[in-house]
């Protein structure tokens, strides 16, 4: 590295030399700091990137409802994918009480129009910047359709991530 150099007179009356760092030498370690700082983030995505929701809509009565979330529940909780989406659950006592509002936490409710009435449970909503991208019912459509559909998302917004659940 080059800089310039000037003498200047101390007290006593003798030369000392002073360096004086070349013009950009300041700039660019002004710039390493604030990439250091950028680097420090724990995920360079948060900042740019809504994450996407899993809405699980369930019940208690409901044998296929109770088959997932003993054998897939677990495994996706286990998964790198869980980590990329919140989760969130409506889960009613029963099958005839999945619609009504004291199911669904005030935030949710506008979702409860996309399921229609008499529609099969487990039911998964895939929702994307507030808006539902996604609509599965039935234990097959786990794996068939919401698993790659949140493959896709993560895909798509952190290219960087591989998300598959074993």
């Amino acid at each position: 590295m080059r800089g310039s150099q000037a003498t200047a007179a101390s007290p006593g009356g003798t030369q000392r030399a002073i360096l004086r760092p070349a013009g950009w030498l300041i700039p660019g370690a002004i710039a390493l700091t604030l990439l250091g700082a950028l680097a420090l983030r724990s995920d360079p995505y948060s900042a740019d990137v809504t994450r996407a929701t899993v809405l699980y809509i369930g019940a208690e009565d409901c044998a296929p409802c109770r088959t997932w979330s003993r054998v897939q529940w677990p495994k996706f909780r286990a998964s790198t994918q869980f980590e990329y989406v919140d989760y969130r659950v409506v889960e009613s006592p029963s099958l005839l009480d999945v619609l009504k509002d004291e199911q669904w936490p005030g935030d949710l409710r506008s979702y409860r129009n996309e399921v229609e009435a008499g529609a099969g449970v487990p039911m998964w909503l895939l929702i994307s910047e507030n808006d539902v991208i996604l609509k599965a019912y039935g234990l097959s459509q786990w794996d068939d359709a919401v698993l790659p559909a949140i493959d896709r998302l993560i895909a798509r917004r952190m290219p960087h991530v591989s998300a598959r659940v074993p």
